[in-house]
């Protein structure tokens, strides 16, 4: 009896193997089915698991006595499997305990953590609560998703950081949304850095802006029927000229058309080598049903922080390796983007106007930059392509709606800088104005 239930089992599981061997499931299932079965499922481990398990049961003969030894075996792998499934609990159980403690108990500003840098004198007239709180509002605001683009800022009311749900940070009297027609609108796009990580609203370069114009129309009149001009910072962490023509394109199928945009570039184009959206790879994964989950268990992430850690050893940039083809292959491909933009541009009476940002690895002398230990990473690639963007700008090929902002910081012997790569208020204010003195007279 326990024999003919063996070679039944035997049988069912050896039919099974066959269902899910690929050949035949391509045939029996549709082309739809068969997809999604080979990215969610290992069906070629499972189906010559299946095979196999179905003719090792076949083949072999019970009797009371390979019953008891099977039976031993069973009871030795449940108690194995069990205690390291014990072990894999209790370890989770440890991770998620220090996360807690150093997220919730201990937690200070990362900058300020990571470095071990006082803040306070690059942050005059804040506190160190203010600091802190500024940097939370700054840092502690996951990404949404967004169509095409990928991902945006968050939607956020702060005190020092303001996130409208339309995608745009505020400015000091900030404009209405919808825009006035009425008004002259400037739509703003770039990183993180003109988003101005670090600072409370109203200190970032495109607020600083607003408040330039501000002036001038106090001074001036601007061409009717305009009756003010408004500036919004669509300024996204991470992106760099691809997203940013995309992020156009959205604002104006949606109806939002400025009357002009400024698209600041440099430091994230250098970042972003292969033309891919920061959370790539994490989408690529999820579609090869490598699911996310995996990667938030604390275990897994306790692991996975200390290979970032190590792959991120300090990287002396004077030495950097990099290859000349990526830097022409980037160079190449912010022409072709500034070129299709230009043409969206023009095809809506938008005025377009390119700015080319300071940077820290790019004619800036690191002994006064406060973070500078520890090296660049993948930023580093930026100081040489910055060399050889420089020789395009130089040579006048780059038009007259193109502003090169990259040596602006050369000779000067202070810190410009809050963390990394993000600028201090006084840096900010310094950028706005050039950025001012360029413009005011093209509108």
């Amino acid at each position: 009896m326990i024999n003919k239930t063996k070679n039944i089992l035997g049988v069912i599981l050896f039919a099974l193997g066959i269902f899910f061997n690929p050949l035949f499931l391509e045939k029996v299932s549709s082309p739809q089915a068969f997809i999604g079965f080979k990215y969610k499922l290992p069906i070629e481990a499972i189906s010559i698991s299946l095979i196999l398990i179905g003719v090792i049961l076949l083949v072999i003969k019970l009797d009371p006595k390979s019953i008891k030894k099977l039976a031993e075996f069973y009871k030795m792998t449940a108690i194995t499997l069990l205690s390291t499934l014990i072990l894999f609990t209790l370890s989770n159980l440890i991770c998620l305990t220090w996360y807690g403690i150093k997220d919730l108990m201990f937690y200070k500003n990362f900058i300020a953590a990571k470095y071990k840098t006082p803040l306070e004198n690059l942050y005059p007239g804040f506190t160190k609560k203010e600091i802190n709180q500024i940097l939370d509002e700054s840092w502690m605001r996951p990404y949404v998703y967004e169509p095409y683009t990928q991902f945006k800022e968050r939607a956020f009311n702060g005190k020092y950081v303001n996130v409208h749900k339309s995608g745009f940070r505020h400015v000091k009297e900030q404009g209405p949304w919808p825009p006035d027609k009425n008004n002259f609108n400037i739509f703003v796009f770039g990183g993180s850095t003109f988003f101005n990580y670090g600072l409370p609203d109203y200190q970032t370069i495109p607020s600083y802006l607003q408040e330039f114009f501000n002036q001038k129309e106090k001074d001036s009149h601007l061409p009717p029927p305009t009756s003010h001009l408004c500036i919004y910072n669509f300024c996204q962490g991470y992106y760099f000229s691809s997203q940013e023509c995309i992020l156009l394109k959205k604002l104006i199928t949606s109806g939002f058309i400025p009357n002009a945009a400024l698209f600041i570039d440099g430091l994230n184009e250098f970042y972003q080598v292969n033309d891919e959206p920061f959370f790539t790879e994490r989408l690529r994964n999820y579609f090869k049903g490598k699911q996310g989950f995996v990667l938030n268990i604390p275990i897994v992430r306790l692991i996975s922080e200390s290979k970032t850690r190590k792959a991120n050893d300090v990287i002396d940039i004077n030495n950097y390796k990099f290859n000349p083809l990526e830097i022409d292959t980037i160079i190449n491909r912010y022409f072709v983007n500034k070129k299709i933009t230009e043409s969206i541009c023009k095809d809506f009476n938008i005025k377009s106007y390119f700015i080319w940002q300071p940077i820290p690895t790019y004619k800036y002398d690191l002994n006064y930059h406060p973070f500078a230990d520890g090296g660049f990473g993948k930023h580093s690639l930026s100081r040489y392509g910055y060399q050889e963007m420089e020789k395009y700008f130089k040579a006048g090929i780059l038009g007259n709606n193109f502003l090169w902002l990259a040596d602006m910081q050369e000779g000067i012997d202070k810190s410009l800088y809050l963390d990394k790569y993000h600028y201090t208020a006084e840096m900010s204010k310094e950028i706005a104005e050039k950025i001012y003195k360029w413009l005011k007279d093209k509108f």
